[in-house]
């Protein structure tokens, strides 16, 4: 009888012990998944920072050439004092 038991809890604990490995090779993966989205969230940010930069500069150069393109159409006010 007691031989019995021995095997019985021999077999929970190798099924627990490939459990853990298994739960540990899964583990491994999902953090290597993490880690490589974290990289590709980095690479993604940084390549927004350059378009964000580029197209500020951008703009900047539009409204530069709108400018030489187009004379100010406002004309200072001369108005005479009123009190």
């Amino acid at each position: 009888m007691e031989d019995a038991m021995t095997d019985w809890s021999q077999s929970e604990i190798d099924d627990v012990r490939e459990g853990t490995t298994e739960s540990a090779r899964e583990l491994a993966a999902l953090n290597r998944k993490a880690d490589q989205a974290l990289a590709n969230d980095k690479a993604l940010l940084e390549i927004f920072a350059k378009v964000s930069q580029q197209l500020g500069s951008l703009t900047d150069e539009i409204r530069e050439l709108r400018n030489d393109l187009n004379p100010s159409l406002d004309k200072p006010r001369k108005l005479g004092k009123t009190l």
